[in-house]
């Protein structure tokens, strides 16, 4: 089951129709890839069965990111997902660290 909802992904890139379906379960899946190379160490079961809600919402987001990205090479859009990626993953999975300072 994928992350993203291509229908969301439709719907904010203003497409109708099946034309660029093919581009869309691709960005889509390189979306799903990104997010389950952070995932590979720290779930038990890739891909995550029931995602939540907010992993959703980031896939897609990085989907479109994606789309725009090699469709128009907007590549800063691209980092945005990503970098919103990277935050949710830290406050999800990884510990705090604590530093020693003298």
């Amino acid at each position: 089951m994928p992350y993203y909802d291509a229908s969301s992904v439709k719907t904010i890139m203003g497409e109708n129709g099946t034309t660029n379906d093919a581009k869309v379960l691709l960005y889509g899946d390189m979306a799903d890839s990104y997010i389950n190379s952070f995932l590979v160490n720290v779930e038990d079961v890739i891909p995550i069965v029931t995602p939540p809600t907010q992993l959703t919402k980031i896939a897609t987001l990085l989907a479109v990111a994606y789309f725009y990205k090699f469709e128009s090479g907007d590549s800063l859009t691209a980092e945005h997902a990503e970098r919103i990626w990277g935050e949710y993953f830290q406050n999800k999975y990884r510990r705090p660290a604590f530093f020693i300072t003298r």
